[in-house]
Order: structure tokens, then sequence, then C-alpha cells
């Protein structure tokens, strides 16, 4: 199914897997390669921060040097901005996007705090999530934060 503003898919049928596989062209054609993709375990109970919590962006990305992915937030309360001073984000996703497509992504499956989340991202391409052999994909924001 793919979403009305056409920004994220969750393979539900044959006519998803056809332009899953369009997309993947596609990337292969870009980059030259689909494994550049960066790999994002996450479990549910440390994405729920995330998807509960008033943020404006969910980044994906690394704190100071390290080559260890993590996920961060941004958020505005009065005027005011909110983010961790030493993450470096690869890829941006809007987090009011992110809900609905993580909502339609686990809908019918019972999700526990240890279940868990994979993310593949890199840079401008699309964000690949699996849970329980679902898949869907997100694009992310253009402009950075």
């Amino acid at each position: 199914m793919i979403d009305e503003t056409r920004t994220w898919i969750v393979i539900e049928d044959e006519n998803d897997k056809e332009f899953e596989k369009e997309v993947k062209k596609y990337i292969t054609q870009k980059v030259g390669n689909e494994n550049v993709y960066k790999s994002l375990k996450i479990t549910y109970m440390e994405l729920r921060q995330f998807i509960l919590c008033p943020f404006d962006v969910i980044q994906l990305g690394y704190i100071k040097d390290s080559n260890y992915t993590e996920i961060a937030g941004i958020m505005e309360i009065n005027g005011a901005i909110y983010k961790r001073d030493d993450f470096t984000a690869e890829t941006t996703l809007d987090a009011g996007l992110f809900k609905n497509f993580f909502e339609k992504l686990t809908e019918n499956i019972k999700m526990r705090d240890k279940t868990v989340i994979n993310i593949r991202f890199y840079k401008d391409l699309p964000v690949w999530v699996e849970v329980e052999g679902r898949t869907g994909a997100i694009a992310p924001k253009v402009s950075d934060c």
C-alpha cells in the first residue's frame, strides 16, 4: 500500500512487490550497489519514545566519530530547538509521516518491548524498515535540520 502523499509504502500485495523491485532497481542504478545501506537494529522499547514523543524529525546517524548507528530526534518547543549536539545525522525523516508509516507497517502485529525492528538507511535513499517479516520504505526529508 502506497500512502496518498507517495512518501511511504508498506509491502502488502503483488503490485507493492513490483514497485519494491522498481525502487531497488533505481537504487542500484543510482549508487551502483544496494549494499551501501547501513543497518540499525532497535527494539520496540527503544523506538517507542520516537513514536510517542512530539519530535518534529527523526534522524538516523552516528554519535561523535563512532561507526555505530544510532537514532535521535529533534523537537521545537516555544521556539527552543532540542537536539543532541554530539549526533551526526546521515538521514532525516519527518516524524509525523514516520508515525503513520510505522502504524500501518505494524498493523495486526502484536508489538512487544523486545520486538526487533531492522532499519536500513543511506543518505537520501528510501529508508527500509522490517518488523516481524513485514517490510516497508519511507522517503527521507530532502532538507536537513
